[in-house]
């Protein structure tokens, strides 16, 4: 299971946005396992703040993955260890293939290992 949130007295609704994988042939899976559970709020606390930091550290992982593709770039091109040349189209370049690994594994990314 993997913890997407929770409703409390102080939040009695919420709304936690799930993420489906798309197989490579554009398939969606047509069933899904929701679990409940109940818990004290002190460890709720902690499963919260545990998720705010997952989101930087998925921030990060997205920064990196631009940075490692505009990178890529830079051996047919060297200038200098302090400027980076790449293509003018390179953020769109890397949008594109980012969306298809996103499409294809929206995971991909909080199961990288962590190199920064």
């Amino acid at each position: 299971w993997e913890y997407r949130g929770c409703v409390s007295n102080g939040a009695p609704s919420e709304v936690f946005p799930l993420q489906w994988p798309t197989a490579a042939d554009g398939t969606i899976p047509k069933n899904a396992a929701i679990g409940v559970g109940v818990e004290p709020v002190a460890e709720l606390a902690a499963k919260e703040s545990a998720k705010l930091g997952s989101k930087e550290t998925f921030a990060r992982r997205v920064a990196m993955d631009l940075f490692r593709y505009m990178e890529s770039f830079q051996a047919a091109t060297a200038v200098s260890a302090d400027h980076m040349v790449v293509p003018m189209n390179v953020l769109d370049r890397w949008f594109t293939k980012f969306q298809d690994k996103f499409r294809r594994d929206p995971d991909f990314l909080t199961r990288a290992a962590e190199k920064d």
